[in-house]
């Protein structure tokens, strides 16, 4: 266990995602369900299990793209689905400028793709591409500031947008990856993974790089000194801005 996973003391632990030519040894194949949280992200995750898998997995349309495994142009089937159907945005114009043109990368020549606990792709001596946490509201806040800590640039370490589940996970943060300073990305915005999803958790995707300095950063920062996990207390809100009756 690193020490970032250490210190943050997270309900899960990280699960890295990376992509392969071959099948690593111990991988089982993705179960045969419609999306690829319950697949892959869930059982890497809460069941600690190594899961790879190539396009014949997929049983979505989603991943081919999220997982950047090939296109086939559905992206560009959403444009009226997204807009006159469902409401996401305003016109199908809207849909292209703001979500499928920002949200494109070349296409990996490998033919799977493995999500597993962060430990174990250590033990393998794999560098993932991406490190994931499911986490809760607190976890996520320090998450997010210890991404800030040391960051060189002035604008925000975190982003959050509508996508795929699976774009979160992966296409978002890859695409991030090939940035001087890139962020992180806080995802299930997507309304489908919130039917399956824990209720008070969202995914907490960083690009590898980034990862490895949160975790350098992690023992000289506010994770070992302070209160920042102390239990929720509901008499907090009133704390020392309260002011006392005359009366």
């Amino acid at each position: 266990m690193d020490r970032l996973t250490e210190l943050l003391g997270n309900a899960y632990p990280p699960v890295a995602i990376y992509h392969t030519s071959t099948v690593p040894d111990g991988c089982e194949k993705p179960i045969e369900t419609h999306c690829v949280i319950n697949s892959f992200l869930i059982p890497a995750m809460k069941e600690g299990k190594s899961v790879c898998g190539g396009p014949g997995d997929m049983h979505c349309g989603g991943p081919l793209s999220g997982f950047c495994i090939e296109e086939g142009g559905r992206r560009e089937r959403l444009l009226d689905a997204y807009s006159s159907k469902n409401g996401y945005f305003d016109s199908p114009e809207r849909v292209k400028r703001n979500y499928i043109d920002p949200l494109r990368l070349p296409f990996t020549t490998d033919e799977y793709i493995v999500f597993e606990p962060l430990d174990r792709t250590m033990e393998r001596g794999v560098e993932p591409e991406v490190v994931v946490f499911l986490a809760d509201p607190l976890h996520i806040s320090a998450l997010t500031v210890l991404a800030g800590y040391a960051r060189e640039s002035d604008d925000a370490p975190v982003e959050m947008r509508f996508a795929l589940g699976c774009e979160n996970l992966y296409l978002m943060p890859m695409i991030e990856s090939r940035k001087e300073n890139p962020k992180c990305i806080v995802g299930f915005t997507d309304f489908y993974v919130r039917k399956i999803i824990d209720p008070d958790k969202f995914s907490f995707s960083i690009p590898y790089a980034l990862y490895k300095k949160m975790n350098a950063n992690a023992d000289d920062s506010f994770l070992t000194r302070g209160k920042w996990n102390q239990p929720y207390d509901p008499n907090a809100k009133h704390g020392h801005h309260a002011q006392k009756s005359d009366s």
